[in-house]
């Protein structure tokens, strides 16, 4: 039996987040999700998990320096930032490092499926409505 896949996810956004667990469950991940993002780390120091979700609004990091943050704390082979509002600044530097992608709502499973298997180990998602 093939291990199961376990993603951790913390989102200030409770109706994208509760989407994306919905998603990410049908996609065979096991999700545990944290509302006070000061608990990540140290969940991330006890557990293994191969992807990491997490709101991009996070205070006195840019995505580029967040995603490098937590990859040094995490084993997640995956570490994908959502947001629903993004900056001109947070976006021109994950389209430089090649991690900016696009997802509209409803997110399709297929998309986000395709966007999990890219081989990045750091994703920059603007979710439009």
């Amino acid at each position: 039996m093939p291990d199961t896949k376990k993603a951790l996810m913390t989102m200030a956004d409770s109706e994208l987040s509760q989407e994306l667990a919905t998603l990410l469950d049908g996609l065979g991940y096991q999700v545990t999700e944290i509302l006070d993002v000061s608990y990540v780390l140290e969940n991330l120091t006890d557990n293994r998990y191969d992807l990491l979700v997490m709101g991009a609004a996070l205070p006195d990091l840019s995505w580029q320096n967040t995603v490098d943050e937590l990859r040094k704390t995490s084993n997640a082979a995956r570490v994908v930032l959502m947001t629903r509002a993004a900056g001109e600044a947070d976006l021109r530097s994950a389209l430089n490092a090649g991690g900016y992608a696009v997802l509209e709502r409803p997110i399709s499973p297929a998309k986000l499926s395709d966007i999990i298997a890219l081989p990045r180990y750091g994703m920059f998602v603007l979710v439009r409505d």
